[in-house]
């Protein structure tokens, strides 16, 4: 899937809601998401423009449990819930752009919607309004990624693979480099995949399946 995510930060409910913030922030912001059935693996790829190198990207991933983070990779995991019948489940990341991320993890108790120095629970309302309501999993955790230093473009490429909780499979090898203006991605698994991303994502065959021998 390839997407034009550029109106989300234009539109008139975007940033404060002044002409400047809507227009003078985000350039352009293309995502290409990416499913491998055969290393069951989600790979998603972002290119961000802004108009000044000085407007901060971040990525983020938000959870219910505390994520556990080494170096580029991280890993979430759901218990089992014998009264709901779920299984519990796992998430395995790798972080394969920026180069030399800042990888963090907010949240936890006093700091579930922490934004900017500002914890936004409403003297701890929000949690009681929302534990009151059948099957609402409101997030404590999240993950944010961002460069070490900003650029007018910056590119994010974060790898993912679902699992059940009793499933500890290992990531399969994944790698990224650039030719010219091409950002190639690899994934060697069970089939070997190589994705191409072009520099306007909208408009690229990016697909490049690849016999293992390869």
């Amino acid at each position: 899937a390839i997407a034009d995510l550029t109106p989300a930060y234009t539109n008139s409910l975007s940033g404060e809601g002044t002409f400047a913030h809507r227009t003078r922030r985000v350039k352009q912001y293309q995502r290409v998401f990416v499913y491998d059935k055969n290393n069951d693996v989600i790979i998603i790829f972002d290119k961000i423009t802004a108009y000044k190198a000085r407007f901060r990207k971040k990525w983020l991933l938000h959870s219910l449990r505390e994520p556990v983070i080494k170096n580029n990779f991280f890993e979430i995991q759901t218990p089992a819930n014998p009264k709901t019948g779920m299984q519990g489940g796992r998430l395995k990341g790798q972080v394969l752009l920026p180069k030399k991320p800042l990888v963090n993890k907010i949240g936890g108790k006093g700091m579930s919607f922490y934004v900017d120095g500002v914890n936004y629970d409403e003297k701890g309302m929000v949690l009681k309004i929302e534990q009151r309501k059948r099957n609402v999993e409101p997030g404590h955790w999240r993950i944010e990624l961002e460069p070490s230093i900003g650029h007018k473009e910056d590119t994010f490429l974060v790898a993912m693979q679902p699992s059940l909780l009793n499933e500890d499979k290992p990531l399969p090898k994944i790698s990224t480099y650039q030719k010219g203006s091409t950002r190639y991605c690899e994934i060697s698994g069970t089939q070997t995949l190589k994705i191409s991303f072009a520099q306007d994502l909208t408009k690229s065959n990016f697909l490049i399946p690849l016999d293992k021998s390869h």
